[in-house]
């Protein structure tokens, strides 16, 4: 079923529908380089990025309603910036603790250079220990640049099969002609049925979106919005693709008050018979300019959105959980023309060499493109 082709009423029908499933989660199965500090200082002085009057956090009701908004709908492409953007990459920023902290925490480095000469990376790495004593709590973040980088999402074969679809045979895999300006992937949420999350690919809903969760949403122009789907409602024809998740772990800055209160069933929290535990999330900055992306070790629900907020996300979203799930991978392409993965975000990201370009995922994922 396309999105265009989606009426109004039927998303009202689906609003009073999924109100009933109530908004509880069944658990699913389960070498930096130099620092940007030099950068970041000076642009430090700077304008606040978040004052681009394209740009704001919206209030549309009491409670959870906020969203942070990249763009306007209905614009085409912007041009990628030659040299990078003012946004990016991000300050570096203080450790939320000393007492946790370890060397170099808060500081961005390149994680993806650009192959265009640009003194920015496309993509910059940095640690943080959110936990106020313990140093094994550890959150790794991705800063993605959207001036420079274009989103797209892709269903993994076995979501396609859970919602009675038929694999095409290039399902689950990187678009072919995406392969040449491909930079980097990240695990996407839980699998569709644990929650019936929404779902939507280039304008095809695969699973509808419910009312009550933390909503990621891609237009045609790749502008990037997260927050509750009460804030971002309705869809609409410029509405490429829609990823959802539990409730949203931050949003304007705040932390969700469970997470405060240690109730995080919702997000998976707890599971007695695992001692350690990868979880990610995705967030936003307040320009809608720099996606986070943030793979959590030993770090609950609550630590995870620390980390994220200490990077600068003002808003964001649990991913994928568990070891196997969870990655944020680049790519390469040689001589030979061949795109492969190159690096990960930290170390034993499960992979293969071809996948996501040549074998296809049974899980959805995001990745990342430049812009041409």
């Amino acid at each position: 079923m396309t999105l265009r082709r989606w009426s109004s009423a039927v998303v009202l029908g689906l609003v009073a529908g999924c109100a009933s499933r109530g908004s509880e989660t069944a658990e699913p199965t389960a070498a930096p380089a130099r620092s940007l500090e030099a950068t970041n200082r000076e642009r430090s002085s700077a304008p606040n990025p978040g004052a681009n009057p394209t740009t704001q956090l919206e209030t549309a009701n009491a409670g959870e309603s906020h969203s942070v908004d990249a763009a306007s709908h209905g614009e085409s492409s912007p041009a990628a910036p030659p040299n990078g953007s003012a946004s990016f990459p991000p300050p570096d920023f203080a450790p939320p603790s000393k007492k946790s902290a370890a060397l170099g925490d808060g500081d961005w480095t390149p994680f993806v250079a650009s192959a265009g000469g640009a003194s920015a990376p496309l993509v910059a790495r940095a640690v943080v220990h959110p936990h106020p004593d313990s140093k094994w709590v550890t959150v790794t973040v991705a800063a993605v640049d959207l001036e420079r980088l274009r989103i797209r999402f892709v269903p993994g074969t076995d979501d396609l099969l859970w919602a009675k679809r038929t694999p095409s045979a290039d399902a689950g895999l990187v678009a072919h002609a995406d392969l040449d300006g491909l930079v980097a992937m990240m695990n996407g949420g839980f699998q569709p049925k644990h929650g019936h999350f929404g779902m939507i690919a280039n304008h095809d809903v695969i699973v509808p979106p419910r009312p009550d969760a933390c909503t990621l949403v891609v237009g045609d122009d790749g502008s990037v919005r997260l927050g509750p789907w009460a804030a971002l409602a309705p869809l609409d024809e410029h509405t490429e693709s829609l990823r959802q998740t539990p409730a949203c772990l931050l949003l304007g800055g705040t932390l969700h008050a469970d997470l405060l209160r240690g109730n995080d069933k919702r997000w998976a929290g707890h599971a007695s018979d695992l001692h350690t535990r990868r979880r990610s999330a995705v967030g936003i900055d307040a320009s809608g300019k720099v996606l986070f992306y943030g793979i959590g070790e030993e770090a609950d629900p609550r630590w995870l959105a620390e980390g994220m907020r200490a990077a600068g996300a003002v808003a964001a979203a649990e991913f994928d959980i568990n070891w196997y799930w969870t990655r944020f991978l680049a790519f390469e392409r040689d001589a030979a023309g061949t795109t492969r993965i190159s690096s990960s975000l930290i170390p034993k990201m499960e992979h293969q060499s071809d996948s996501y370009v040549a074998r296809p995922s049974t899980r959805d994922f995001f990745y990342f493109v430049q812009r041409r």
